[in-house]
């Protein structure tokens, strides 16, 4: 039975965007809505835990974008505490986690634009992160142009 869950669990951690995108078009078509967060994920406390679950209830699906490792020294100027996988892990094992896929661009927009998620979920520490006006114009364009709502959990 273990074995089982592990397979699961690893069935929900996507290396590659092609299985996504072909996934979240079957959701769509099922009319299913999808909610995406994006993040480090280094460390998983209660707070963040709480976060997760208000955004997996915003929707029937959530997708949650991890940060590689390489961006991760990019943007915090530092190695990160734990491998991108020592961090995806613990997301995928989450019941109401339906995907986690690998984030190596700064800023998710290119991903949300390709997988259409019905709700954008930004923590606060996700737009401290990102304080340039011009990338949070960037996604609001998007998400007017393709009537998605975006949403802050505090």
């Amino acid at each position: 039975m273990e074995t089982d869950f592990v397979q699961l669990i690893h069935s929900k951690m996507e290396p590659g965007l092609l299985p996504v995108l072909q996934q979240t078009a079957r959701w769509r078509h099922r009319e299913w809505k999808t909610v995406f967060v994006c993040g480090n994920f280094e460390e998983i406390d209660s707070r963040s835990l709480n976060r997760l679950t208000e955004a997996a209830n915003l929707g029937g699906r959530l997708i949650v974008a991890v940060r590689t490792d390489n961006l991760t020294r990019k943007i915090y100027r530092r190695k990160p505490d734990r491998k991108q996988e020592d961090r995806a892990l613990p997301l995928a094992s989450m019941t109401f986690v339906s995907i986690v896929v690998y984030l190596n661009e700064e800023h998710p927009a290119e991903l949300i634009r390709q997988l259409h998620p019905d709700v954008t979920v930004d923590f606060p520490e996700e737009i401290r992160m990102h304080p340039v006006a011009h990338i949070r114009r960037r996604i609001n364009e998007h998400l007017k142009i393709r009537n998605i709502r975006s949403t802050n959990i505090t």
